[in-house]
């Protein structure tokens, strides 16, 4: 996942992002 596709990520739904490496792992959203 790319640095911009991240902060799309976060500026557009709010929820708990888990990385490993570069490689995206989870996406969890907050209820």
């Amino acid at each position: 996942v790319s640095a911009e596709k991240y902060g799309l990520l976060v500026e557009n739904d709010y929820g708990l992002l888990t990385f490993q490496g570069t490689r995206f792992m989870s996406f969890e959203r907050i209820k």
